[in-house]
């Protein structure tokens, strides 16, 4: 068998799920519903049955247990030698079953593999399997650890510890005393472990820089998306904790907490000492003030700002609807006049 196939016996195996039809049906690759064919595995989180669904020919197609009329699909689909596969989650079978047929038969090679054009210090840790690609730099008394992956022209700083299995896209710096888990992927532009935005007014009125001396510390299967950028923080460290997934162009400043399995979308900005719980979201180009305290499982809508702490587990949106130039023109006209509105009704209803 070629190898990024796998059968449907394989995936159930793996994976799970309740298997209806041909188990030794051949899959090559995951293809959109609408545009998938023999050899092709497709997914449906739909709990009704489409024309998408019914027109469906790729080998094997995994759906919900909720579905409704699944059983007539089901049997149609046997009729024509094709497989179904019913899982509690068909998004969660898909992500799992595509990373599976793509890593499939990769060998891992205890080798450690340097591009000629690569610098790497001689005091630096290289562990086994570690490959270090075209143009790198890897500065003293860096660690790498074992089957870890650094693409062309990244940058690793002094002292900066890295784990196993860590995939670094191409351009991807980490600079000095950054400590990472494992399985962390950095995506093409990230910087991590920059200065912290810190600078202290004088007699003079000229802004003078505040050393940043701290670290960053990044837990386990932590990805980090093109152009973010994490600062390091002032005394300690700038906090990713494990399971955390940052999309691009996300903006971590110094001294910034960052708790488990929370998610954080692209554009999003968080100013300093700010701590975000675990299991959190926070949507596109939202904002977090510094120093504010989010709880665990707080969903942060597109676009918002935090302005103080939240401390009840929910979901918050703080966005103005969209409007006409004209009609905005009116309502900002209110909203300044609200706080005297306000006043007046607190006179009135205290005479």
């Amino acid at each position: 068998m070629p190898k990024s196939e796998v059968t449907v016996s394989e995936l159930v195996s793996i994976i799970g799920g309740k298997l209806h039809g041909d188990p030794n049906l051949v899959i090559e690759k995951f293809a959109a519903l609408n545009n998938s064919c023999f050899k092709n595995a497709t997914f449906s989180s739909s709990i009704f049955i489409t024309n998408e669904i019914t027109e469906c020919s790729a080998s094997l197609l995994i759906l919900g247990e909720k579905v409704q009329e699944i059983h007539t699909t089901i049997e149609r689909r046997t009729k024509n030698g094709l497989s179904t596969i019913v899982f509690e989650n068909p998004y969660l079978f898909f992500a799992r079953a595509s990373a599976y047929i793509l890593n499939k038969n990769r060998t891992l090679s205890c080798k450690i593999v340097i591009h000629p054009t690569a610098i790497v210090h001689d005091s630096v840790i290289l562990k086994k399997g570690v490959q270090i690609g075209p143009g790198c730099v890897v500065e003293a008394q860096a660690i790498v650890g074992e089957f870890s992956v650094i693409n062309a022209l990244s940058f690793i700083g002094k002292n900066s510890v890295i784990g196993s299995n860590g995939y670094f896209h191409p351009r991807s710096t980490v600079l000095s005393n950054v400590i990472m888990g494992d399985n962390v992927i950095l995506h093409s532009g990230s910087v991590i472990g920059s200065d912290g935005f810190g600078f202290v007014l004088n007699k003079q009125n000229i802004w003078e820089k505040i050393p940043q001396t701290g670290f960053v510390k990044i837990g386990n299967n932590v990805e980090i998306g093109s152009n973010t950028t994490i600062d390091k923080g002032t005394f300690e460290a700038t906090k990713i904790s494990s399971g955390a997934k940052l999309d691009n162009q996300v903006h971590v400043a110094h001294n910034v907490s960052i708790g488990e399995n929370t998610v954080i979308a692209g554009c999003v900005g968080i100013a300093g000492s700010a701590k975000i719980g675990n299991k959190c979201q926070i949507g596109g180009a939202a904002g977090i003030l510094g120093h504010l305290e989010i709880c665990d499982s707080v969903i942060i809508g597109p676009m918002s700002l935090v302005l103080s702490n939240i401390t009840k587990a929910g979901k918050y949106v703080g966005i103005y609807p969209l409007q006409t130039d004209r009609d905005w023109k009116k309502s900002s006209s209110i909203i300044k006049k609200l706080n005297s509105l306000r006043n007046k009704l607190f006179r009135a209803k205290n005479r």
